[in-house]
């Protein structure tokens, strides 16, 4: 639904996707990602280390996928739609203070914030 609206072309949406995922791949191996922190997953004794959501591909092996929803003129696929699980994530929020008596070194600070939102049953996924 949101493709069509905007006008975004299936290939449009696969060059996106294949760009997306390379540059987290070399984000990944460049060691950009460091602050990443290991979780434990009940049920199993490694923990998650790194993204496991980034498929790196060609726009020329992604195009070859079909609609994962609209089978006849759909064009969301399994390569240019989000990871199933993506979103995960935590931010640890506190005083400059608070940071600089735990020893820790702020990364980033908060100056300003909104909350902006639409009704999710027109358009779903996009705010």
């Amino acid at each position: 639904r949101l493709a069509a609206a905007f006008g975004v072309s299936r290939r449009e949406q696969d060059e996106f996707a294949v760009r997306s995922h390379s540059l987290a791949d070399e984000a990944t191996k460049k060691g950009y990602l460091s602050d990443v922190t290991p979780v434990f997953v009940p049920g199993s004794s490694e923990p998650i280390t790194r993204d496991l959501g980034i498929r790196v591909s060609t726009v020329e092996q992604v195009s070859k996928l079909k609609p994962a929803f609209f089978k006849q003129y759909g064009t969301v696929t399994a390569a240019n739609a989000s990871y199933l699980t993506d979103g995960a994530s935590a931010c640890l929020i506190m005083t400059e203070e608070k940071a600089k008596q735990l020893g820790l070194k702020p990364k980033a600070y908060l100056r300003n914030f909104t909350y902006v939102s639409i009704d999710p049953k027109h358009q779903l996924l996009l705010g």
